[in-house]
Formats: C-alpha cells, sequence, structure tokens
C-alpha cells in the first residue's frame, strides 16, 4: 500500500515497491503523495473499488503519477502531478484525453473536483470502435516496423554484396567485366565501356592537376604573370622580370603551350594557364635562389 491511503487498490508496482522498501530499510520515509493528487486518488479509490491506481513514477520524495486499470486489467488511463504554469496542479491523460486536444496529451487543472469529474467521465473500458482504431493503429506500426527493420537488414547485405563485386570489379575481374560488356548488345552496355575509356582519361587529367598543384603549393613551379611585353617570374621566393628576348628558352616553350589553351586548363608536363596574364610553368629543374 502507498503511505497515506487505507484503499488496498492503490499500490505501487513492483519497481516501486522495491525502491520504497529499500526507502525504509535505509530508514527514509517511504515515498508519500502531494496533497493535491492524494485528495483525487483517495476520492477515485473510494468511488471505483474495481479499479487499480498503481504508481508507477516519483520525483525524490514522491509519487507522481499513477497508473489506472480496469477491473478487467485494461489500462484506463493515467493520473498525475506536475508544475503548470505558476502552479501545481493534477494532470488527468488517456487517448479519449488527448485526441480531443490540440496542443497537449494531458487535461490539466488545480481543481480537484474536476480532475475527479474529467477521469470518471473519460475513464472506461473501450467501446467495440475505440479497440478497432487502437488495434489498427497497432497493427499498422507494427507491420510498418517489421517492413523498414526487414529493408534495413535487405540493405545491409545488398551493401556487403556490392562493395565486394565493386572491388572484384575494379581489380582481378576487371578484364571479364570489360569483355562481357563487349558482348553485350545494348546501350548501357556501350554506355558504361565509354564510361571506363573516360575515367582513364579523367584519372590521367587529375594526376596532371595535382602534379601542378603541389608543385605550385611547394614551391617548384614557376609563377609567370605577363605585363604588356614584360614577365615577372616568380620561383619560390625569387622574382626576376624578363622580356622576349631575356626569357629563358624552356620558360618560353611551355608559355607558348599554354598560350594555346584556354583560360584554367591543364597540359600534362607543362603547367596550367591561369588566365590571359597568369600561368603555372612545370620545369624540369627550378633552382630556388634568395
Amino acid at each position: 500500500m502507498v503511505a497515506g491511503f487505507t484503499n488496498t487498490n492503490v499500490r505501487f508496482n513492483a519497481k516501486l515497491a522495491e525502491r520504497n522498501d529499500q526507502r525504509e530499510a535505509n530508514g527514509e520515509k517511504p515515498f508519500g503523495v502531494s496533497q493535491m493528487l492524494r485528495s483525487v486518488i483517495a476520492k477515485l479509490a473510494t468511488d471505483k473499488p474495481l479499479w487499480d491506481f498503481i504508481g508507477v513514477k516519483t520525483n525524490s520524495c514522491d509519487v507522481t503519477e499513477f497508473v489506472v486499470e480496469g477491473s478487467n486489467g485494461e489500462r484506463l488511463g493515467e493520473i498525475g502531478f506536475d508544475w503548470h504554469g505558476r502552479n501545481y496542479c493534477v494532470y488527468v491523460r488517456n487517448k479519449r484525453i488527448t485526441d480531443k486536444l490540440s496542443r497537449s496529451d494531458r487535461y490539466k487543472t488545480t481543481d480537484t473536483d474536476k480532475a475527479v469529474l474529467k477521469v470518471k467521465k473519460m475513464f472506461g473500458s473501450m467501446s467495440t470502435n475505440e479497440r478497432i482504431s487502437i488495434a489498427a493503429a497497432k497493427a499498422a506500426e507494427v507491420t510498418n516496423q517489421a517492413s523498414n527493420h526487414k529493408w534495413a537488414q535487405i540493405r545491409e547485405v545488398e551493401a556487403k554484396i556490392e562493395r565486394v563485386s565493386n572491388q572484384y570489379v575494379k581489380e582481378e575481374g576487371f578484364d571479364v567485366f570489360v569483355a562481357w560488356l563487349k558482348s553485350q548488345d545494348n546501350q548501357r552496355a556501350r554506355d558504361t565501356l565509354e564510361g571506363i575509356d573516360n575515367k582513364v582519361r579523367l584519372g590521367i587529367e587529375m594526376l596532371t592537376i595535382q602534379k601542378v598543384r603541389d608543385h605550385f603549393n611547394e614551391g617548384k613551379a614557376v609563377l609567370v604573370i605577363k605585363d604588356g611585353g614584360k614577365y615577372i617570374v616568380k620561383v619560390g621566393d625569387k622574382v626576376d622580370l624578363y622580356d622576349d628576348n631575356t626569357l629563358p628558352q624552356e620558360m618560353r616553350g611551355k608559355l607558348g603551350m599554354l598560350k594555346l589553351v584556354e583560360a584554367e586548363q591543364f597540359v600534362t608536363d607543362t603547367g596550367c594557364r591561369i588566365n590571359d596574364e597568369t600561368f603555372i610553368l612545370i620545369l624540369e629543374e627550378v633552382k630556388n635562389e634568395s
């Protein structure tokens, strides 16, 4: 039984009963119930002797929520104690109440008589339609969860298979895969073969870009800025000024090649044309003299 009640239909659930016994064994006060909530539970427990009022939640010293069960063990709802606005209040909650509210899942009041009336009005065995509604919702929940869980398992297995198959196709099975594609007379196979060729080409282009980038970031490339008929040439920390006659032969040759391509284009083992005035050159040997 719960402290402060003589009603035999007011009790703790097993977990709280164990905690309460431990408190008493340690010399602490047993869990109590606030006066506001106690008055509601006491009134209902007396008026509804076939209902059970089971304490399920507490704060540090008091029971804060009771579950109400009907004579057949059916869960009818919950009655609890909470802070609301500037006052403590009693709340009453079940599906019937929640369905009628738009901003909350519970009815709240500081008037204990209103709380008792709300429980008597809204708690009770479910109608056939309510049972059907709840059962249908639960059925949908279970089947959807099962479906989602199974799809997750399938995707996990497929991902493992895909990783292994992709690795095989990219490595030891590549020639077999290409031969199979060539044996297929459809657009998808032709597009895939074209994609393989493009991947090789793009890989070569990427190596060119990375080489230019790395040389430039490491100070091993030559930065050339065309300024009218002059060339500002920066190698590491060293800056020189050249014209068409004094520009070193290797720089002149690679600069000539880059002038033939569009801006932001890279040429293998040559460099990059940044824009009409700026170029990056990769030379066989770059001397960085301060």
